[in-house]
């Protein structure tokens, strides 16, 4: 649900009081990258103060999630249980009618998914990147270990915050349509081994 991106800059943009952020969804991550190098290349001006850059971040971020959710609404409206006329004879009523009984039940949790990542991306552009900035700081004066804390603790937060959406996905919604073939053992084990890759990828 949650994609996280690292970007070079850190250093420039924590002594502008910013940091990179992260986005609850694939399609933004070219936005993303567009939002880091314009904000990048807006500190670098004498035109442009810290406050100022803030809320023009802050407006794209609100921009992209209110265009994000107005496609998602048109795209709920549209869709329907009952088979359409062009697919009569060619695809079965019943399985169509569960597919898209399916996509709307996921579309639903990720309704809820993409509230709370947009909420907690808000809170951290202001003032959670730097509260968890000067956190760092305080625990070590290593600027390489203090990149990988940073954002280790941000994505390890974020994976937090995903995993409640993820179990409900996995084991009522897949359950439900029965797709699921996971146990709550290899979901576990699948966790633990995802935290140690990522831990053993980002320390080396």
């Amino acid at each position: 649900m949650t994609c996280f991106m690292r970007q070079s800059g850190f250093k420039e943009l924590t002594a502008k009081g910013f940091v990179p952020e992260y986005f609850h969804c694939q399609t933004l991550r070219a936005s993303f990258a567009f939002i880091l190098y314009f904000a990048k290349t807006l500190t670098r001006s004498r035109y442009m103060d810290s406050i100022t850059l803030l809320w023009i971040i802050i407006a794209i971020v609100v921009a992209e999630f209110a265009l994000e959710q107005a496609l998602n609404y048109l795209n709920r409206k549209q869709r329907s249980t009952e088979l359409p006329p062009q697919l009569a004879g060619i695809y079965d009523e019943e399985k169509y009618r569960k597919s898209q009984e399916y996509a709307a039940a996921k579309d639903k949790i990720g309704l809820w998914s993409s509230l709370l990542s947009f909420g907690v991306t808000l809170v951290m552009l202001l003032g959670g990147f730097a509260l968890l900035n000067e956190w760092v700081l305080s625990v070590t004066g290593n600027l390489i270990w203090q990149a990988l804390l940073f954002f280790g603790v941000i994505g390890f937060a974020s994976d937090l915050i995903s995993t409640p959406f993820d179990l409900y996905n996995t084991f009522v919604i897949e359950e439900k349509f029965g797709f699921n073939k996971m146990t709550t053992g290899t979901y576990i084990s699948d966790k633990i081994k995802g935290w140690v890759l990522g831990a053993l990828v980002g320390g080396g």
